[in-house]
């Protein structure tokens, strides 16, 4: 998927860089020595900054499993972002 975004950026005649994070965290709730809650959450995403004609755009999605097509959406968003900012 990675490899699907940066193609998609080297089409682009853009400045780009890609901010990819996985992760995982664990809580516990215990009372009176025992376990009330155990969870454990997954998160990730992927950052984009992006430069176009001296400005700079940056937009994320959450997820790391998208389509071809939500992540040429992903680029055009930021490019857009860059082009007002």
């Amino acid at each position: 998927m990675i490899d699907e975004l940066i193609k998609i950026l080297n089409r682009e005649n853009i400045e780009w860089e890609i901010y990819w994070e996985v992760g995982r965290g664990s809580s516990f709730k215990i009372e009176k020595c025992e376990l009330e809650r155990a969870q454990r959450k997954y998160h990730s995403g992927i950052g984009l900054r992006v430069g176009y004609k001296g400005k700079q755009g940056f937009s994320y999605i959450t997820g790391i499993n998208h389509s071809k097509e939500d992540l040429e959406r992903f680029v055009k968003k930021t490019m857009k972002l860059a082009k007002v900012g």
